[in-house]
């Protein structure tokens, strides 16, 4: 649950960051040209830093179990 919850407020971050961008070009305060070279920072900077905080989490072994679980099953698949 706790995780379902961090993703949840992450995926809320990258949304409202979204909307902060759409809205700041629709005004007029950067022009379209701008908009790319922060989309590219978003995608490439922020998003991973994002994505890394969101796994900083208390390390269980019922989680331990679980990612021991899920990398034996995509070494199966690849197989």
């Amino acid at each position: 649950m706790e995780i379902s919850i961090l993703l949840a407020e992450q995926i809320l971050a990258m949304f409202l960051t979204m909307a902060v961008g759409f809205g700041v070009v629709r005004a007029g305060l950067f022009k379209t040209e701008d908009s790319r070279i922060i989309s590219n920072m978003v995608v490439y900077i922020c998003n991973p830093c994002v994505v890394v905080h969101s796994f900083q989490i208390e390390l269980t072994d019922d989680k331990i179990k679980g990612l021991m679980i899920a990398i034996g099953l995509s070494v199966v698949l690849e197989i």
